[in-house]
């Protein structure tokens, strides 16, 4: 043992020695290959000679074997750095040449260009590496981060709830039911704040917050605030004074106020509206609101994101009252304030569905031009829709109103092109050509007088029109139908009257307008204001004796005009006897204009394979109308569909 102990010491000291007398020369590290195959020879011989050749022959392989497994690396590492040369290479020579091709996405066929750069196809900003160009950076992508945030209850305060009773254009009295509030960003940084109201009763009525220039401004002078934007001495003097301005619910969501003034936000900034400490004062306003209640619950929505998205649960504030009365005479008891809480609601917009054809060929809105007995032809089409139940309890539906939106309608009135959104309305009940579309589609026809919106349209009666949906469960898909005859006209009317009032020369028209009224009044008896406005003009009945008529046209034949007079109600003239000459308004002839542009509007949402929809559901405090947008195309199989098309085609 000792024998062998020093012969391996002195082999050793050999091989460093040998290494050390070659340093001028470029020599392999001893760490890595081991003595060199000239130290091994050398090595002395002793008694021990056997044993010494072996251990010689030994070191040799091991030599040679970590030369090869080096020289077989740098090979492998040299071969990959020329795979990656030649990779990149054919990639650019690729992309300069620009090259065209067409790739199927359902059955359309849609039609590419090769970008000029690498850069270019992944829209690089910034190149960390030149020589690693391809590399993804952080800093070429837009980052959101989600923060979740909720404002406190102290943070809301409400006053007291009033009615008012004012008159409308036509000097009918129209009931306002209002209260103001304060929302402060009691957060430390900005905030997109936007309240929206819901007003729901115990007799499953909701209403949706609206607005009114008459009712603002009554709010306004009573609480001695300002109101914003408005071209009149007192509240421009306020807003000098720094008081804090009135607000309607749609300014306060979507503007920021400074300093007495609107900023308007452009369409790439975010809209964080309120400043952190920043408080601001709106007023919620209802338009004929419904007095049938002895509870009333008015959910608030939009004072934090603290959502639970994963159950379809919304966070909302929840004011409580309540009155022991009937809705006759609602000034005889007093409306209690019961208390707020925070409570989840659920999001049943976010549950619906326009379920994807099983061939993409098939369009899941279904349209038909149908004949009408008087010659003429009706447009009708429908849509399927379906609710899933994913917040982990049993919900509770009814649909009580799905209106079908047709885009970018632009019509001319008065001179100005103006781009219209024309909602069309189902409420559930049929018609003959309703029924006539879907029979065509191979759906059940509900019988007369019922309900389409019901479970089960036969038993709705008894039934009622509330869905129940299990945990996890979806309602089977369900029509919704619309006739072009149903075209909301008062929503397009109000479009055309905003646009036309952004235009108008305010001054102008008030000071004429004024001059108009006060022409033959007395100093004592003159109109001390007219705050301008501008409204479609309407159609015009002259009879045989001189009497003049105005309001909406309803049909106009060789027989009979009937008008619907906003002063006078539903009328009839004969048209042979008495009625001298019919002259439509703009109002008349802008739904010429719509009508002729429904088909091509529909069109355009059949091509691009999208529903867009307003639901009109009671679910308990989740209630309200939302809009949804839904495509229906096809989700497609990576393996198989045109994604794998896709990577064939840039091979």
């Amino acid at each position: 043992m000792f024998v062998v102990r020093s012969t391996m010491t002195a082999l050793l000291a050999t091989a460093l020695c040998c290494t050390a007398a070659r340093a001028e020369e470029p020599a392999e590290p001893p760490h890595l290959l081991g003595p060199v195959p000239e130290a091994i020879e050398k090595m002395p011989s002793d008694v021990n000679a056997p044993m010494d050749d072996d251990l010689k022959e030994k070191m040799l392989k091991r030599y040679n074997d970590r030369k090869q497994n080096e020289a077989t690396a740098q090979s492998n590492l040299a071969k990959a750095k020329q795979d990656g040369e030649d990779s990149k290479k054919k990639i650019d020579t690729t992309v300069k040449t620009q090259a065209t091709g067409e790739v199927k996405v359902d059955e359309d066929t849609l039609k590419f260009t090769e970008p000029l750069s690498q850069a270019e196809a992944i829209g690089r900003k910034t190149v960390v590496d030149e020589k690693r160009p391809w590399d993804v950076n952080p800093q070429d992508f837009d980052i959101y981060q989600y923060e979740r945030w909720s404002l406190n209850e102290s943070d809301f305060i409400q006053d007291a709830p009033v009615y008012m009773a004012l008159p409308d254009r036509y000097s009918h009295p129209v009931k306002y039911f209002a209260f103001t509030y304060k929302v402060s960003n009691s957060t430390a940084k900005a905030r997109r704040i936007g309240p929206v109201f819901i007003a729901i009763t115990d007799h499953n009525s909701f209403s949706p917050v609206s607005t009114g220039f008459q009712p603002l401004e009554v709010l306004a002078r009573s609480s001695f605030s300002p109101r914003v934007g408005v071209d009149n001495a007192a509240d421009k003097l306020g807003l000098a004074d720094k008081l804090t301005p009135l607000e309607d619910v749609p300014s306060m969501s979507a503007y920021s106020l400074k300093d007495g003034a609107y900023k308007e936000f452009q369409a790439k900034d975010p809209v964080l509206n309120f400043e952190a400490g920043q408080m601001r004062q709106g007023a919620a306003i209802w338009r004929n609101f419904d007095d049938r209640f002895n509870e009333l619950k008015i959910v608030v929505h939009g004072l934090g994101n603290a959502h639970k998205f994963d159950k379809r649960l919304r966070r909302v504030l929840v004011l409580n009252y309540y009155r022991n009365d009937d809705e006759f005479d609602v000034q005889r008891s007093e409306l209690t304030y019961k208390g707020k809480s925070w409570e989840y609601t659920w999001m049943w917009d976010q549950e619906i569905e326009v379920p994807a054809p099983a061939d993409a060929k098939d369009n899941q809105i279904k349209d038909i031009e149908l004949a009408t007995p008087a010659g003429g032809k009706r447009l009708v089409w429908s849509f399927p829709y379906t609710i899933s139940n994913s917040s982990g309890t049993e919900q509770t539906i009814t649909v009580k109103e799905v209106r079908f939106v047709l885009r970018n309608i632009e019509i001319e009135v008065a001179g100005q092109k103006v781009n219209l959104e024309v909602h069309v309305v189902d409420d559930g009940k049929s018609t003959i050509y309703k029924a006539q579309l879907l029979r065509e589609i191979s759906q059940s026809v509900p019988p007369k007088d019922t309900n389409r919106f019901a479970p089960d349209a036969e038993k709705a009666k008894i039934e009622g029109l509330t869905y129940k949906i299990e945990i996890d469960k979806k309602i089977a898909p369900r029509p919704a139908v619309f006739d072009v005859n149903d075209v909301d006209w008062n929503m397009v009317r109000d479009q055309c009257e905003i646009a036309l009032f952004e235009n108008l020369d305010k001054k102008a028209s008030s000071d004429k307008k004024w001059s108009e009224i006060n022409k033959d009044a007395k100093d004592n008896e003159k109109v001390p204001l007219y705050e301008a406005h501008r409204t479609l003009t309407p159609d015009t009945v002259t009879l045989n004796d001189g009497r003049v008529f105005t309001g909406d046209v309803v049909y106009d034949s060789d027989l009979v005009v009937g008008l619907n007079s906003p002063t006078e109600g539903k009328l009839e003239f004969d048209k042979k006897t008495e009625v001298k000459s019919v002259e439509l308004g703009e109002f008349s002839k802008v739904k010429e204009q719509v009508l002729k542009k429904i088909p091509d509007a529909l069109a355009a949402q059949k091509k691009a394979k999208q529903v867009v929809a307003f639901f009109n559901c009671f679910a308990g405090i989740s209630s309200g109308t939302y809009r949804v947008s839904r495509s229906y195309r096809q989700r497609v199989d990576p393996a198989k569909g045109w994604e794998k098309e896709w990577e064939q085609v840039l091979k």
